[in-house]
C-alpha cells in the first residue's frame, strides 16, 4: 500500500499541486479538480490507515508531521521535501524498530521518540547555525 500511495503521489503531482495551492486557477485550466481532491482525500485515508498499523491511533499525527517539519529545514522546494519526508519516515520507523525489538519495547512509542529526537536536534542546530551567522 506504501507503493501504490507514493506512486499515486508522485504520478499526479502536478496536478495534486495545482489543486492544493490554487483551486480556482487549476479548475480554470481544465483540471477535474473533485476527481483530484477526492484521489488526495483517499491517499490521506490510506496513509492514516497504514500509520495506523505501525504506530497506533495516538501518535499518527506525530509520525505524519515530524518527517516533515524535519525535511522541511533542508527541502528549498516542495517536491524535495515531500521526498525527503518520506525518506525521513522510512528511517524513524526502521530504527525504532530496530531500537524496540532487542528490549521488547513498544514499536510505535520508540519510533515517536526518535523522530522527535531528530526534529529537536535538527531545530536546535538550525538555531546554533542562526545564531552564529548573526
Amino acid at each position: 500500500m506504501d507503493v501504490v500511495v507514493v506512486a499515486l503521489g508522485l504520478g499526479f503531482y502536478p496536478k495534486l499541486l495545482a489543486l492544493c495551492f490554487d483551486e480556482e486557477f487549476a479548475e480554470l485550466r481544465g483540471v477535474p479538480v473533485k476527481l483530484y481532491y477526492l484521489l488526495l482525500l483517499c491517499l490521506t485515508a490510506l496513509t492514516v490507515v497504514l500509520l495506523v498499523r505501525v504506530v497506533g491511533i495516538v501518535l499518527v499525527i506525530a509520525l505524519l508531521t515530524l518527517p516533515a517539519a524535519v525535511a522541511g529545514h533542508f527541502a528549498r522546494q516542495l517536491w524535495q521535501m515531500m521526498a525527503l519526508a518520506v525518506v525521513c519516515c522510512m528511517v524513524f520507523v526502521t530504527t525504532g524498530i530496530a531500537v524496540s525489538y532487542p528490549w521488547d519495547l513498544p514499536s510505535g512509542p520508540v519510533i515517536i521518540l526518535i523522530a522527535g529526537a531528530a526534529y529537536l536536534l535538527v531545530t536546535f542546530h538550525t538555531w546554533l547555525r542562526m545564531r552564529r551567522s548573526m
